[in-house]
């Protein structure tokens, strides 16, 4: 029932000496007449001893008045029932000595009460007690006012209970010492609340700390305001965590510092979601480094936009990794700088992928080094885009490995440009597959250097389309292998065409295949060097082609070389046609060998050309074939010469041509053989010019067989 007057009068020492049970039953009105010292004096049991009520009645500069003793035996009941104001009351000396149960009590409300020096005075222990709720509670203006030391209180478990405005509230010095673990407790709605100024305030440490959740969540601006040193810092794990968004948001200078170990952990998805101007920042180095997956999540555009030096440091396995599309994709300028090591890189499924602008800007260096397997892959539209000067620095293994349908492909400047070595190195296979425009565009030194194994696989087709030219520098030993279908390809221009050496190396089979047409087309030249043997060579068939101006260029030899099957089968208009000196050559078996049609034909100058021998040798069916104009050519010493079997072989009218003078060379003997039908035959005149002789050798049945009018012819002398 004491009054407040009452209360406020006692003395330290009666306070102090009040039993808990007294103390318990102070009215508010009682306590809140205390004063400053006599709450000082209170013991410690007595001030556990409050009740909350009791407690929420004392005035602030008591609770200010609290040692620190005091405070320490706070319940948390009792500490909770204060007011907000009450503990903004307390001294920091006091809250420092409040253990981590103590501060757990505290409400939001009371926590949101305290003052910035309170605040300030929070020992690590405390603030590392706080839940996550009373964190949050906590004061921006007291966040801002916090000590680094403080701040590194914090464990990573309270992270999540800090607002966005009290992260932003950190200095940046005070958020450099919060620990990998204490970020890593950050929320990603926290994490994406740090304005750029902090984020770019973290250190790399605390950068490399941040999970890969953590990391996805930045945005763009954060992102941006990453330093050189923050992205150089971030792991492989952390990188590869990116969104494609992110990563576009790298500044080119965040991109310059990213390590080798770094570009190499970013995914395919993030290297082509890269913008031209980021790939361009990237090391030459590090480009080098990219796994085949990472190239090959490059997009077309990327690849057009890399730059030279970026295209000369892309490895043979990098480009064998391309698509076709992205292969494509590079610029023809820089296509140029590869090396041949880069383009042994490449495989055969790779090349149908390279543009004709491509292809051409490899230089010879680079066209030689590409592999039999690579060139096998090139479409023919690609072979045929090739340039002249790369065509002509193909090697020999490279040409001899082209498929049937790539030579086909090849145009006309590009066979022109292959040199006599390439043409030289081409399969049998190859060569039968050219085109007839591609053999015509072939050079005549190409044509020289073919071998005999690809002369002889030549189409009749092919060889048709060669030109003169061409036919002709084919060498002799080629020739000498075509078959005999293969000739009777040739036209007759291009036997024309023949040099006197291809004629003079035409062999007796080869020369035997000729059409007539084609033996015509033979130059005169060309058959006035054929030797004996192959002009034996010709049938009986191809003789009807031959020109007499042709027959008259072969030598003596050569026609002695004539069998009677070949001059049998020269027409009327070719035996007119030979010369003096040449009928006079023949033998007397290839004289024998003229049919009766043959030596009607004779001329009077050839039957006058005839030796005596040559004579000697008709047979009786050739002398009767004779005209009586021919006989009557006969020189008087080939009458001599004639056997009297050919002298009856004679008709009665070839004897009635004869003239005085012939008649009179003829030997007794062959004039007492004739017939009774060739005496009747003999005109007065012949009867009249016969020598006594020959008179005195007609015979008994031959005087018997003539006419009055041929008796009346005898000469009396010789009749005498």
């Amino acid at each position: 029932g004491l009054s407040s007057t009452q209360m406020g009068a006692l003395t330290t020492d009666q306070i102090g000496n009040l039993t808990t049970n007294q103390l318990r039953s102070l009215t508010s009105a009682q306590i809140a007449a205390l004063t400053t010292t006599q709450v000082s004096a209170l013991s410690t049991t007595q001030v556990g001893a409050l009740t909350t009520t009791q407690v929420r009645g004392l005035e602030t500069t008591d609770i200010a008045a609290l040692t620190t003793e005091q405070i320490g035996v706070l319940t948390t009941g009792q500490l909770a029932a204060m007011t907000s104001t009450q503990i903004g009351g307390i001294e920091t000396t006091g809250l420092a000595v409040l253990t981590t149960t103590q501060v757990r009590s505290l409400t939001t409300a009371q926590i949101a009460g305290l003052t910035t020096t309170q605040a300030e005075g929070l020992t690590t222990t405390l603030i590392g007690a706080l839940s996550t709720t009373q964190v949050r509670a906590l004061e921006t203006t007291d966040i801002a006012e916090l000590t680094s030391t403080q701040i590194a209180g914090l464990v990573s478990s309270q992270m999540p209970g800090l607002s966005t405005t009290q992260l932003n509230a950190l200095t940046t010095d005070t958020l450099a010492a919060l620990g990998t673990e204490q970020l890593a407790g950050l929320q990603t709605a926290q994490v994406i609340g740090l304005d750029s100024t902090r984020m770019g305030s973290l250190t790399t440490t605390q950068i490399g700390g941040l999970s890969s959740t953590q990391m996805r969540a930045l945005t763009s601006a954060q992102i941006a305001a990453l330093t050189e040193t923050q992205i150089g810092g971030l792991t492989e794990t952390q990188l590869g965590a990116l969104t494609t968004t992110q990563v576009r948001g790298l500044e080119t200078t965040d991109l310059i510092a990213l390590t080798t170990t770094q570009v190499v952990g970013l995914t395919a998805v993030q290297i082509g979601a890269l913008t031209t101007v980021q790939l361009n920042a990237l090391e030459t180095t590090d480009l080098a480094a990219l796994t085949t997956t990472q190239i090959r999540g490059l997009t077309t555009a990327q690849l057009t936009g890399f730059t030279t030096d970026q295209t000369a440091a892309l490895t043979s396995d990098q480009l064998g990794a391309l698509t076709t599309t992205q292969i494509r994709g590079l610029e023809t300028a820089d296509f140029a700088t590869l090396t041949s090591t880069q383009l042994s890189g490449l495989i055969a499924t790779q090349m149908p992928g390279l543009t004709t602008a491509q292809l051409n800007a490899l230089t010879t260096t680079a066209v030689i080094a590409l592999t039999t397997t690579q060139l096998s892959g090139l479409l023919t539209s690609q072979i045929a885009g090739l340039s002249s000067t790369q065509m002509g620095a193909l090697t020999t293994d490279q040409i001899g490995n082209l498929t049937t349908n790539q030579l086909r492909s090849l145009t006309s400047a590009q066979i022109a440009a292959l040199t006599t070595t390439q043409v030289s190195a081409l399969s049998t296979t190859q060569v039968g597959a050219l085109t007839t425009t591609q053999v015509r565009g072939l050079e005549t030194t190409d044509i020289a250097a073919l071998t005999t194994e690809q002369i002889g696989v030549l189409t009749t087709g092919q060889l048709a389309a060669m030109t003169s030219t061409q036919i002709g520098g084919i060498e002799t030993t080629g020739l000498a292998v075509l078959t005999t279908t293969q000739v009777r390809s040739l036209t007759t221009a291009q036997i024309a065409g023949l040099t006197t050496t291809q004629a003079e190396g035409l062999t007796t089979t080869l020369i035997g295949a000729l059409s007539t047409t084609q033996v015509r087309a033979l130059e005169t030249t060309d058959i006035a060097e054929l030797t004996s043997t192959q002009i034996a060579g010709l049938v009986s068939s191809q003789m009807p082609g031959l020109s007499t101006t042709q027959l008259n260029a072969l030598t003596t030899d050569t026609l002695a070389a004539l069998g009677t099957e070949q001059l049998v089968g020269l027409q009327t208009a070719q035996i007119i046609g030979l010369n003096s000196t040449q009928m006079g050559s023949l033998t007397t078996t290839q004289i024998g060998g003229l049919s009766s049609t043959q030596m009607r034909a004779l001329t009077s100058a050839q039957i006058a050309a005839l030796t005596v021998t040559q004579i000697g040798g008709l047979t009786e069916t050739q002398l009767g074939a004779l005209t009586t104009t021919q006989v009557r050519g006969l020189e008087t010493t080939d009458l001599i010469a004639l056997t009297t079997t050919q002298v009856v072989g004679l008709t009665s009218v070839q004897i009635g041509a004869l003239t005085t003078v012939q008649l009179g060379a003829i030997e007794t003997t062959d004039l007492a053989a004739l017939t009774t039908t060739q005496i009747r035959g003999l005109t007065t005149a012949q009867l009249t010019g016969l020598t006594t002789d020959q008179t005195a050798a007609l015979t008994s049945d031959q005087l018997g067989a003539l006419t009055t009018t041929q008796i009346r012819g005898l000469e009396t002398a010789d009749f005498a």
